[in-house]
């Protein structure tokens, strides 16, 4: 069923070398820190990524370690953050650079939070990097209700 979902939303991975697949894999594996978990954990944590959002494995290992980077840095994640953040919300890999700062600075700015809140709120309800923030479409109060149910 799970490879079925696979399919049917990227089926471009049925043309995918086994070593681009394996190639991919491997950098999520060492960028997440898979290889430090027991094999059922990491097993687990990998297979629900993809499940969750296939079109990782379309996504250059370059553009993956970038994005990880980029949060790990900007929010003074731990390994575990970064892995629970990926796994929790797998379309932040395909968010742009420009577009996380923008919802980054939403909430510290707009909000009000301090960075450690940041850090909290997104670690805590990854999604929060996937809404719109349009600055003149939203008004905070509006924002911190979605946050808040």
């Amino acid at each position: 069923d799970e490879l079925r979902r696979v399919v049917v939303q990227v089926p471009t991975v049925l043309t995918y070398s086994e070593a681009n697949v394996e190639g991919k894999l491997a950098c999520l594996e060492t960028e997440l820190g898979l290889l430090h978990l027991d094999r059922e954990d990491y097993a687990g944590t990998l297979r629900k990524m993809i499940v969750r959002m296939p079109k990782v494995l379309s996504y250059s290992e370059k553009s993956v370690v970038s994005k990880l980077q980029y949060l790990t840095r900007r929010l003074g994640l731990a390994p575990n953050d970064v892995r629970l953040l990926a796994t929790r919300l797998p379309a932040v890999l395909s968010y742009s650079e420009a577009n996380l700062e923008c919802k980054l600075k939403f909430l510290s700015s707009r909000l009000g939070l301090e960075q450690e809140e940041v850090r909290k709120v997104v670690t805590k309800l990854p999604s929060v990097l996937g809404y719109s923030v349009e600055v003149r479409h939203t008004q905070p109060h509006q924002f911190m209700r979605v946050l808040l149910l």
